[in-house]
C-alpha cells in the first residue's frame, strides 16, 4: 500500500509541476546588458522569461553586430508551501554582441506571447566608448575639473569622489553627497578610510547595500568599475560658501605575476599585493540665506509641509483632560520643526507637549510625520475656543513662503462634581495673617525631670564589630582586585585565551546566514572570524592588523607553510566575494566548512 502511494505521490508532483495553471507568479520579460561598452568589445544581452513562450525576435541597430545566439537554458523550481505546491520556470536567451562604433544606443522592448498574452521587456540602453582610451582624453577630464576650481590628485586607474545632486541650495534644505570609488584594478580589501567630516552640515546616512556593489561606468572616455562607498543627506546649518572635506581612501591592490621561487606559492599563490591611495577634490556648496521679511510664525521650516490638528473632544466637564494633537507630514527639514505657538485660553492648565518623530531618508530626502501632543485641562466651566493655529515654512520649490492654517476649536466646558474655585491662585486669609504671630508655641515649660534609659551602643563589642568586619571585607577586597589586574595586565595571555572563543562566536553567527540564504553576510563573517583569531592569537595590535603582518608573524612563528597557504586561500576566496561576487566558484557554505577546520589547524599550529 505504501509503495503504490509513493508512485502516486510522484505521479501528483510531475502532472503538476507540467501543468502551468501552477506555475506561480505573471509572465514576464527582462533584458539585460552592460551600461557602458568599448568599441570592439563583446559583450552578452540576456533576455530573460519566467514562463514557456516563443523566442523573442529582437531588433539589434547597426552599430552592434550579433556575433551567436540566442543561446537557450531553462531552469525550474518547485515549492510545497502550507499545503500549496508552487512552480517557478526560468528561461535564459542569451546573444553575444560585438560593439561597433561609439555613441549611446537603445535595443527597443521585446514582445513576446505567454499564455495567450502579451508580455513586453524593458528598453536597453547601452553607452559605446572609444576604445583603448587616450592620455588625452583623461588629461581633458582633469583639465575641465581644474577648470572648475577643483584641487585634483587623481590615478588614472583608482580615485574616487564626492558627487552631490547640487551645488547651490537654500539654508536648511537637503542635498544629497554620494561617496564613490572608481577603478580598473583588482581590489583586494580597504587598508584606510577617511570620511569627510561634512562641517556645516547636519547629516544624515542613506541606507545602502552593504557590500560595495561595483559597475561599469564611462569616465572621459574610460571604462571604470564604479562602487558606491556611502550616500548621505546634507542640511546646511549656516549661510554662504561651505565646503566638503576631502574623501581619502586606501586600498589593497593584488595583482597576479611570475614568480620561480617555490616559496612564493605558500604566500599568495604568485600575487602581488600593493597600496594605492586618493583623496577626492573638495566640493563647494553654495548656501543661501532664506528671504527677508519672514513671517512671524516662521521658525525654520524648509521644504513641502502639510499640518493637520484635531482635538479628542469638544465637550467635558471641569478637571477633564482634552488632547490637541498637531501634526506635520512632508518632506525637509522635518526633524527640527519647533512647535507651533498657540494661544490657549487662560482657563485651561496646559502641559508641555509631547513630540514623537517617524522620519525616514532617503535619496529624495528627509519623509515623515512630527507629532505634537498637547495635555490640556479646563479649571472652568463656559464656552472656550482655541484659535486657529498658524505656521509658516519655506518651499524651495517656489522660492517662497507659504503658510497653513487648521482650527480653530469650540470647546464647550461643563461643571464637573467638585466646586470650582473662583480664582485660579488664592491669596491668605485674614485669619490666616493673625496666627501669624502666634502659631509657634511651647511644648512644656519648667523642670522636664530627664533620665537616661538603657544601654548606650558605644565601645560595646557590637560597636568594634561594626568597624573591623568592614576593614576586613576591604582589604579582602583590595587582594582580589590587584590579583585580578595582574591576570588582566597580562594583554598577550588574555588574547590568547579569547581568540578561539571570539572566532566561534563569528562562526556561529555564519552558520545562521548559511541557514537564511544570506551568502554574503556568511563570507563576511568568516574573513572577520579569520583575521579576528589570527590578531587575537599572534598578539598583533589592532592598529597594525594586516594580511602582510599576519604572514610574517606566522612565518616567524614556524607555522607549518600549508596551513599558511590555506589561511591565504580562504582569505582570498572572502575579500573575491566582497568585490566581485560573480568571481566567487566556492559557496559560502564550504567556505565555513573550511574555516571551522582551518581554526582547529591554527590552534595546534599557533603556540
Amino acid at each position: 500500500m505504501n509503495f503504490i502511494g509513493k508512485y502516486i505521490g510522484i505521479i501528483t508532483l510531475l502532472l503538476i509541476g507540467l501543468n502551468p495553471f501552477f506555475v506561480s507568479g505573471q509572465g514576464k520579460i527582462e533584458g539585460q546588458a552592460p551600461k557602458v561598452v568599448q568599441e570592439g568589445e563583446r559583450f552578452q544581452l540576456v533576455y530573460t522569461i519566467n514562463a514557456k513562450s516563443d523566442t523573442p525576435n529582437i531588433n539589434i541597430p547597426d552599430a552592434f553586430q550579433i556575433l551567436s545566439g540566442p543561446g537557450v537554458s531553462q531552469s525550474q523550481r518547485m515549492e510545497y508551501i502550507n499545503g500549496k505546491m508552487n512552480s517557478s520556470i526560468s528561461i535564459t536567451y542569451t546573444y553575444i554582441l560585438q560593439a561597433q562604433k561609439e555613441g549611446e544606443f537603445t535595443i527597443q522592448p521585446v514582445s513576446v506571447s505567454i499564455d495567450g498574452k502579451t508580455a513586453t521587456s524593458n528598453a536597453v540602453t547601452i553607452e559605446v566608448v572609444k576604445g583603448n582610451n587616450t592620455k588625452q582624453q583623461l588629461a581633458k577630464g582633469l583639465a575641465e575639473s581644474k577648470a572648475n576650481g577643483e584641487k585634483v590628485k587623481s590615478d588614472p586607474d583608482f580615485f574616487v569622489r564626492v558627487h552631490v545632486d547640487r551645488k547651490s541650495v537654500y539654508q536648511g534644505e537637503g542635498l544629497v553627497a554620494t561617496l564613490k570609488l572608481y577603478t580598473t584594478l583588482n581590489l583586494n580589501s580597504f587598508e584606510k578610510v577617511d570620511f569627510p567630516k561634512f562641517t556645516g552640515f547636519y547629516k544624515e546616512e542613506i541606507e545602502t547595500v552593504s557590500q560595495i556593489q561595483l559597475q561599469r561606468e564611462n569616465v572621459n572616455g574610460k571604462i571604470y568599475q564604479a562602487g558606491t562607498i556611502a550616500k548621505y543627506l546634507l542640511m546646511p546649518q549656516r549661510s554662504g560658501i561651505i565646503e566638503i572635506d576631502p574623501l581619502n581612501v586606501e586600498v589593497i591592490v593584488s595583482e597576479r605575476v611570475r614568480s620561480n621561487d617555490p616559496f612564493d606559492s605558500f604566500f599568495g599563490g604568485n600575487v602581488r599585493r600593493y597600496k594605492v591611495a586618493n583623496s577626492s577634490p573638495i566640493v563647494k556648496i553654495d548656501v543661501k540665506p532664506l528671504p527677508e521679511p519672514r513671517p512671524d510664525d516662521f521658525t525654520g521650516g524648509v521644504g513641502q509641509l502639510k499640518l493637520n490638528a484635531s482635538v479628542s473632544r469638544n465637550s467635558l466637564k471641569t478637571n477633564d483632560a482634552l488632547n490637541l494633537k498637531v501634526k506635520f507630514t512632508g518632506t525637509g527639514n522635518i526633524r527640527f520643526l519647533d512647535n507651533p505657538k498657540i494661544n490657549f485660553p487662560v482657563d485651561f492648565e496646559v502641559y508641555d507637549p509631547k513630540k514623537d518623530v517617524n522620519i525616514k531618508v532617503t535619496a529624495n530626502g528627509a519623509t515623515g510625520v512630527v507629532l505634537w501632543d498637547y495635555l490640556v485641562i479646563p479649571r472652568h466651566a463656559g464656552d472656550f475656543t482655541i484659535p486657529e493655529i498658524s505656521y509658516s515654512y519655506f518651499d524651495p520649490s517656489s522660492k517662497s513662503y507659504k503658510k497653513l492654517k487648521a482650527g480653530p476649536f469650540a470647546i464647550n466646558v461643563e461643571q464637573g462634581a467638585e466646586q470650582a474655585s473662583q480664582g485660579t491662585v488664592s491669596g491668605p486669609t485674614r485669619q490666616g495673617v493673625q496666627n501669624i504671630g502666634s502659631d509657634i508655641r511651647y511644648i512644656q515649660t519648667g523642670n522636664l525631670n530627664l533620665s537616661s534609659k538603657g544601654q548606650y551602643l558605644f565601645n560595646t563589642p557590637l560597636f568594634w564589630a561594626g568597624y573591623i568586619i568592614p576593614l576586613l571585607i576591604f582589604i579582602i577586597y583590595l587582594v582580589v582586585k590587584r590579583k585580578h589586574e595582574q591576570d588582566r595586565s597580562d594583554i598577550v595571555k588574555v588574547r590568547n585565551k579569547r581568540a578561539a572563543k571570539i572566532s566561534r562566536s563569528r562562526l556561529k553567527s555564519a552558520r545562521k546566514y548559511i541557514k537564511d540564504n544570506k551568502e554574503a553576510q556568511v563570507y563576511d563573517e568568516v574573513l572577520r572570524a579569520l583575521w579576528q583569531y589570527l590578531g587575537d592569537k599572534l598578539a598583533i595590535d589592532q592598529a597594525r592588523l594586516s594580511r602582510d603582518s599576519v604572514l610574517e608573524e606566522m612565518k616567524n612563528r614556524n607555522v607549518d607553510p600549508e596551513v599558511v597557504a590555506k589561511v591565504v586561500d580562504l582569505a582570498d576566496i572572502c575579500e573575491m566575494a566582497r568585490y566581485a561576487p560573480t568571481a566567487v566558484k566556492t559557496p559560502a557554505a564550504e567556505a565555513y566548512a573550511q574555516a571551522v577546520e582551518l581554526l582547529v589547524q591554527l590552534e595546534k599550529a599557533v603556540k
